[in-house]
């Protein structure tokens, strides 16, 4: 019995000792952390003398530092606070952070800081706020604001500059950065060049600003094919040039291009634009895919030479827009050529299904006025291929009021043209289309003037109002279109057709005739006010009906987790107060009494 019983002594003798062995290989292993300002008196000091996947965690308070990257793979930088409480201040005494030619990629992870007050100038200055170059990192919840460039040649990426780099922005924002330039300036939020992927996430490019010579006075990315960029759940806004070299809030140039979820809207490029093209986006040789995205409310100001594209400008450009808005976008006076105050498309092979292309305006005192609503130019080779499905183009015309040739479409020479359940109903002097050759195929549409196909028709189409572009009961749109081809849902992501077993609705809303009137109504006048909002928003909508009465409005965040819920009590206005939510994209449902979904909206809370 003593023999076997020092036998299991020894026994777990050894396992004991094994496990101590074991754990000194997993301690060594594992990665450190070190802490500001405990451990170090600075975030420079913490960042090297990390190992490698070591993280510093900073504790709140304003850093005045300006931060260069060591060469050590995966640290995380991560605030104990959030970019309210944590601040990297670069004191107007260069780049806040940078990143060049280092062991970086996403796994190195910055997180939780306002970046701010970077300062650079000279010639050929970029990248003020955070300087990335052949090498990458992942940001999140980042602010980057303030920082400046000044340069009396060319400058570009105040708030970020990517070099070759494959990075990942989620989650932040990046706004009140500026350029000053007396040549050349673009980008004032972010310019991108080059590199395999870049990855925006929720973020928002507000208010960023170029004071000479600018273009693309929010984001500017070149490529030599090989960059792939996608923006998710972004809103770009309020960003200028104030005197402008071309128009545009973002420029893509030989990338692939993938955008969703995303708000382009009341960007400014400023006056003495000599090339005023695409002033919401530009596409240069891009592959691009576009989805459940809005354009609106861009303008480009006085004194340009060619208004080509208010909302968008494709040139070369394969690209594919579902469930897109284009809409109050506005040209400046003085221009010598306007074209597509909507779209404009050049030698570009083109898809566009439920899109809205409405109330976008050409400014005065010009010498051509042509395709009110979309403009396709010419190819002198590769004709390229234009498909339009369910697509509503309306209400876009000249301020003044005068004619356009071609007031809702022109289609140039050597253009191979497809269109089907769509709307064409634009209020200018001239032609609703104007073609020069190949002539397209249009059926099962509403063309003002009428015009030659199957199923076509030529009646007011009876839109809710002239800013409502949903369809009334009585329309003769409602259930004139085809089936074969037609997209499986509308712009708003409604079943299409409704009821099932019907024809489908002309232009990109689908009415669902089979419902009551009252429900009808309901879902065509609900509207969110202000849009964006700050605080409070006011939703309106006739809650007094019965079918509503006992119902709930749910939010719900890009995540789909709930943020607040409330009932309808029979008031025909709401208040709702956002004031505790953070900036972001949401969702607000309309429920009826049983729980189905009457109604989804979408808000913006700055």
């Amino acid at each position: 019995d003593c023999v076997i019983m020092w036998e299991w002594i020894i026994l777990y003798m050894k396992i004991f000792i094994m496990c101590l062995l074991w754990s000194g290989i997993c301690l060594t292993s594992f990665a450190g952390i070190i802490n500001v300002p405990s451990d170090y008196a600075t975030i420079q000091s913490g960042l090297n003398n990390c190992s490698n996947n070591d993280t510093v965690l900073v504790q709140p308070g304003i850093y005045f530092e300006n931060l260069v990257w060591p060469d050590i793979a995966g640290i995380k930088l991560f605030a104990v606070g959030d970019s309210t409480n944590t601040v990297i201040d670069g004191n107007k005494l260069g780049r806040v952070m940078t990143f060049f030619e280092v062991d970086t990629d996403t796994n190195t992870i910055v997180r939780g800081f306002q970046i701010r007050n970077g300062y650079l100038e000279g010639e050929n200055v970029t990248g003020a706020g955070i300087y990335l170059n052949g090498c990458g990192a992942k940001f999140e919840e980042v602010c980057i604001t303030g920082n400046h460039l000044y340069s009396d040649s060319e400058a570009g990426g105040a708030g970020v500059k990517c070099e070759q780099s494959n990075s990942v922005f989620r989650n932040s924002s990046i706004s009140y950065n500026y350029i000053d330039s007396a040549n050349l300036a673009a980008g004032a939020a972010m310019r991108v060049n080059n590199g395999e992927y870049l990855y925006l996430d929720n973020l928002q490019i507000l208010n960023n600003r170029i004071v000479n010579g600018g273009y693309a006075s929010a984001l500017e990315v070149t490529s030599i094919g090989s960059l792939n960029i996608t923006l998710r759940d972004c809103i770009v806004m309020h960003n200028v040039s104030v005197v402008s070299r071309g128009a545009g809030a973002m420029i893509f140039v030989d990338a692939s291009v993938y955008i969703y979820n995303t708000v382009v809207d009341s960007n400014d490029s400023g006056t003495g634009c000599e090339l005023c093209d695409g002033g919401g986006i530009h596409f240069i040789e891009c592959e691009v895919t576009m989805f459940d995205s809005k354009v609106s409310n861009n303008i480009v100001g006085d004194g340009g030479i060619s208004y080509l594209g208010g909302g968008i400008y494709f040139y070369k450009s394969n690209s594919t827009l579902i469930n897109v808005k284009v809409l109050n976008n506005q040209s400046g006076t003085g221009g010598v050529w306007y074209h597509g105050a909507g779209i404009y498309s050049s030698e570009s092979n083109l898809i566009l299904n439920n899109v809205l292309i409405v109330s976008n305006v050409m400014g005065s005192e010009g010498n051509s006025y042509v395709g009110g609503g979309i403009y396709f130019d010419y190819s002198s080779y590769n004709p390229p291929s234009i498909e339009l499905v369910n697509v509503t183009v309306t209400n876009n015309q000249r301020v003044d009021g005068g004619e356009v040739l071609g007031s809702g479409i022109y289609i140039g020479p050597n253009n191979y043209l497809e269109c089907f359940n769509s709307i064409f109903w634009n209020p200018n002097d001239g032609p609703e289309m104007y073609i020069t050759n190949y002539p397209p195929n249009f059926d099962y549409s509403n063309i003002r003037g009428g015009f030659s196909g199957t199923g076509n028709i030529d009646a007011d189409p009876l839109f809710i109002s002239s800013t409502d572009f949903h369809l009334l009961p009585t329309s003769p749109c409602i259930g004139a279109g085809k089936s074969d081809g037609a997209p499986t849902f509308d712009i708003e992501g409604s079943n299409r057709p409704l009821p099932v077993g019907t024809n489908p609705d002309l232009g990109c809303y689908e009415m669902d005739i089979a419902v009551s009137g009252n429900f009808t109504q309901i879902n065509n006048q609900i509207l969110i006010y202000p849009n964006p909002a700050t605080t409070h928003f006011e939703m309106v909508g006739l809650f007094s009906y019965p079918e509503l009465q006992g119902g709930f409005i749910n939010m719900t965040n890009l995540y789909g987790h709930k943020v607040l819920s409330f009932p309808i009590e029979g008031s025909a206005q709401t208040s709702i107060d956002i004031s505790a939510l953070h900036s972001g994209l949401y969702f607000c449902t309309v429920l009826d009494w049983s729980g189905k979904s009457v109604k989804s909206l979408k808000v913006i809370k700055q």
